[in-house]
Formats: C-alpha cells, sequence, structure tokens
C-alpha cells in the first residue's frame, strides 16, 4: 500500500514529509525500490520515516532506498517478546 508523504504540522513545516509505507508480501525483494519511488514523487526537502527495530525487512529497505538513522527511542515499542526501539530515519533532497 502507498501512503502520500503528509506534511507535519502544515505552514511552515511543509518542507518536511512523512513517508509511511507497507509493502504486499508479493512485491518482496522490491521493497527499497519502491520506497525509491515513493520518496521522488514526494514535494519536500526533508522526508521522515520510522520503523520497528524488529522490522528488519523495512529497516533494510529504507537504508538501501538512502534514508539515514535519525535517531533511536529505545524502548518505545513493545511486542510480544517485549520492548522493541522505534528507528527514525531522514532523508534530504
Amino acid at each position: 500500500a502507498y501512503t502520500a508523504p503528509t506534511a507535519i504540522g502544515g505552514g511552515a513545516q511543509d518542507h518536511v514529509r512523512v513517508l509511511e509505507c507497507l509493502v504486499h508480501p508479493s512485491y518482496a525483494g522490491e521493497e527499497a525500490g519502491l520506497v525509491r519511488v515513493a520518496a521522488d514523487a514526494a514535494r519536500a526537502s526533508k522526508l521522515l520515516s520510522h520503523a520497528s527495530s524488529g522490522d528488519t525487512q523495512k529497516c533494510a529497505a529504507l537504508e538501501e532506498a538512502g534514508f539515514e538513522r535519525e535517531a533511536v527511542l529505545r524502548g518505545a515499542l513493545q511486542d510480544e517478546a517485549g520492548p522493541l526501539d522505534l528507528v527514525v530515519y531522514s532523508l534530504g533532497k
């Protein structure tokens, strides 16, 4: 599924957008390319995205698409196995 990048707060922050992505299993292996296409289509000078530290496929796809780790929020998420970190990625255009 593709969700168009949204502006943060509007107005003065229109140059920063958040990209959220979920890739259907039938497109496995194409995640980074799909993220790049979405990032290229965004009208922003900076994109943010985030992933659970346990979602290694999403983390790898974002990094392969050129996103860099900007912050790690330790223990911000929880699953059945326990706490997970929330990794915030950025891509400057």
